[in-house]
């Protein structure tokens, strides 16, 4: 596998990992607590809550 090929898949999977509804929940969470706190609450082993409290 060369450089080319690695990055397109580095491109790929940055997409679905994004738009996955465990990326947003993260994102829009990060947006509204911090960074920080976001990367708490994903390496802490919690669930990702559902439906209005998700985000």
């Amino acid at each position: 596998m060369g450089l080319a090929t690695t990055q397109m898949f580095a491109t790929i999977f940055d997409g679905i990992s994004r738009h996955s509804p465990e990326g947003l929940w993260f994102k829009g969470y990060a947006e509204k607590q911090g960074f920080h706190k976001a990367v708490q609450w994903r390496d802490s082993g919690k669930p990702i809550p559902r439906g209005r409290k998700g985000a």
